[in-house]
């Protein structure tokens, strides 16, 4: 007797379905048994928008500065050390306190 008794029917588009038969392949699982995979795995996050647009500002200064920092690297071949340090310590900052706020390890 089998213990999945429950039929679906999923309609795909041929992209979706090539996607699904390369991933099924790449794991070595038949399609019944990656989708059972991903339903018992796949752990929605509840994003909250405040907490990216709260940060929207920043993240422009930071992409403005690394620009600066690119187009200096290749206009006098010299990347300032400090500016790309407080950029990437400012965006891991940032990048912290998202994953603080959404609960992500």
């Amino acid at each position: 007797m089998r213990k999945r008794i429950i039929e679906k029917t999923l309609y795909l588009s041929e992209k979706e379905n090539t996607i699904l038969e390369e991933k099924c392949k790449r794991l070595n699982l038949n399609k019944s048994e990656y989708i059972r995979k991903l339903i018992s795995e796949f752990n929605p996050i509840n994003v909250e928008i405040d907490i990216l647009s709260r940060h929207r500002e920043e993240f422009k200064m930071i992409g403005n500065g690394f620009n600066a920092i690119v187009r200096d690297a290749h206009r006098y071949e010299f990347i300032n050390k400090r500016d790309l340090n407080h950029y990437l310590t400012w965006l891991n900052d940032i990048s912290n306190d998202i994953k603080f706020n959404l609960d992500i390890k």
